[in-house]
């Protein structure tokens, strides 16, 4: 019983560490580096290495903190990220199979663009129901573009980090371990 209460708590810790950091990346670092989005490298780094069980729910939580401070309507950035994540599991179990470097890098770039179509589907959708006007234009775009470029390069040189420390990560011992 205290083993799941200290994993929760653990978790919620976790979370809140993970969007204070965030918030105050976006705040105070300079332009290129404050487009990363730590709390999807985050979320995306879970899928990764753990599955997506607990980076669902991760998700769910971080996405309810993110939905309190945006502008955007309710729900719209929470059903995308969660949307975006199941997506990018499936899409490293059939697709992208090989766990290197590179194709972490291209997971992120197609997950973090998945996730951002979906945001600006969803507004779409909204501003529908709403009978409100939403503007869309090419600065938005490109915005998203860099956010998904630095985010997967920042997840890539991670991914780099943590191979050199932990041999699950390192596809030169996955080859090696079938061999021996």
């Amino acid at each position: 019983m205290i083993k799941i209460i200290l994993k929760a708590i653990a978790a919620l810790g976790g979370v809140l560490t993970i969007f204070i950091a965030h918030i105050a990346m976006v705040n105070f670092l300079p332009f290129p580096i404050n487009r990363i989005n730590l709390i999807y490298m985050a979320l995306v780094w879970l899928v990764i290495s753990k599955g997506t069980t607990s980076a669902i729910w991760l998700a769910l939580v971080l996405s309810f903190l993110t939905e309190i401070f945006s502008s955007t309507p309710f729900g719209v950035n929470m059903a995308a990220l969660i949307l975006s994540l199941i997506f990018l599991d499936w899409f490293l179990l059939t697709i992208f199979t090989n766990h290197s470097w590179y194709m972490v890098f291209f997971s992120g770039l197609v997950g973090f663009i998945s996730y951002r179509a979906l945001g600006i589907i969803f507004l779409i959708l909204a501003a529908l129901m709403s009978h409100g006007a939403i503007s869309l234009n090419y600065r938005l775009i490109t915005d998203f573009l860099l956010e998904a470029a630095l985010t997967s390069l920042a997840l890539a040189l991670t991914y780099l980090i943590a191979s050199l420390f932990k041999n699950r990560f390192n596809p030169n011992y996955i080859t090696l371990k079938g061999r021996l």
